[in-house]
């Protein structure tokens, strides 16, 4: 591509504007909302970003905001300008018939800023989830570290409970009977007098 080529891409792309739509109808599809908006100028490209709806009412057609390239900025500009805060209009029985426009022009906002925006709302989100994953992982091995120290701890205290247990033999020194002293004593000292008084018959 030549120069001249490059430079008149350039004023193409600069010449285009672009209308910010803060709400949409809900139900209303892209290729109506390009046909409505037709009517006022040349619409280059749209890009709509879907509703969070409940899914158990199987919707997919809900779009919360999008953005609008027109093929010229004074198209743009003057749209948003005599739509805004007006009814949609159409048939009596279209559903969007009674609801208001909700647009804004944003001058010196090209196709390629709202790429750039894009582009960082997904790297912001997908940082985000690896953050998630990675205190997830973090809570997950602290709780196995856990259930290890637990299963350790119980085997432990079951091969203790199974050991056998050493048989302790008390042996207690028997004290001798006073009553048993005494006779002896007694005994010892009848044995001696009788012996003391054969000796002084003999003498």
């Amino acid at each position: 591509m030549d120069e001249e080529k490059i430079r008149k891409l350039a004023q193409e792309n600069e010449n285009k504007g672009i209308v910010y739509l803060a709400s949409i109808p809900p139900r209303m599809k892209p290729a109506k909302l390009k046909q409505l908006l037709v009517k006022h100028g040349k619409v280059n490209r749209m890009y709509l970003v879907r509703a969070n709806v409940d899914r158990k009412n199987h919707r997919n057609d809900m779009f919360k905001e999008g953005w609008v390239e027109f093929n010229d900025k004074k198209t743009a500009r003057k749209t948003a300008t005599i739509l805004n805060n007006q009814a949609m209009g159409g048939k009596s029985r279209d559903i969007h018939k009674d609801c208001l426009w909700n647009l804004r022009y944003l001058p010196k906002f090209k196709w390629h800023h709202l790429q750039d925006k894009l582009i960082s709302q997904r790297m912001e989100r997908d940082k985000k989830l690896k953050l998630e994953i990675s205190q997830v992982r973090k809570q997950n091995m602290a709780l196995l570290e856990q259930v290890e120290k637990s299963k350790h701890i119980k085997q432990k205290l079951a091969s203790k409970n199974k050991a056998p247990k050493e048989k302790v033999v008390r042996t207690f020194k028997q004290r001798e009977i006073h009553e048993d002293k005494a006779a002896n004593l007694s005994s010892n000292v009848l044995n001696k007098m009788v012996t003391n008084k054969k000796q002084k018959i003999n003498n």
